[in-house]
Order: structure tokens, then sequence, then C-alpha cells
């Protein structure tokens, strides 16, 4: 078994979602991409209680990241106007 989930540390420490940032958090995603390769998540018997899929995917911490600091640069890209991008 692994240790403590380190997500919520991880995603404290990334730098202000702004345009100037935008380099050192792709890095961060490259690096928790890699990752995710590395350390995939696995499927379980679904809880078909609670609306579960048979065999419900349960993701690694490595994958969690990759998806929110995805949703993050998303964001800033989203949030800034196509000049500023070529730049």
């Amino acid at each position: 078994m692994r240790g403590p989930s380190e997500i919520f540390e991880v995603l404290s420490n990334i730098p202000k979602l702004e345009l100037e940032d935008l380099e050192k958090i792709i890095i961060i995603f490259q690096k928790y991409e890699k990752d995710a390769k590395k350390h995939p998540g696995g499927t379980k018997k679904g809880n078909f209680a609670i609306g579960a899929d048979p065999d419900q995917h349960y993701p690694s911490d490595e994958e969690i990241l990759v998806s929110e600091i995805g949703k993050l640069i998303s964001k800033i890209i989203r949030e800034t106007s196509m000049d500023n991008l070529s730049n």
C-alpha cells in the first residue's frame, strides 16, 4: 500500500494561475503525466447500491493530479487573450 496522498499538497504549491507561470505549471503537469503512466489506477468491483459501474475505475493520485493540473492550464488559456498567448 502506498503512503498518504500528496494531492492537496501538490495542488497548493502550484504557482499562481497567471500566464507568466504557465510554463512552470506545464512542467509540473508533464512530470505527473509521466508518473501517471508508471502508476495507473485500477478497477474494483463497483457498489451497485450507489450507482457505480460493475467495474469501477479508481484513479491513482498521479492521474488525479494530471486531471486537476490540466484543468488549471485550461483555465489560464481560456482566460488569456489570443494576442497574449502568442507572445
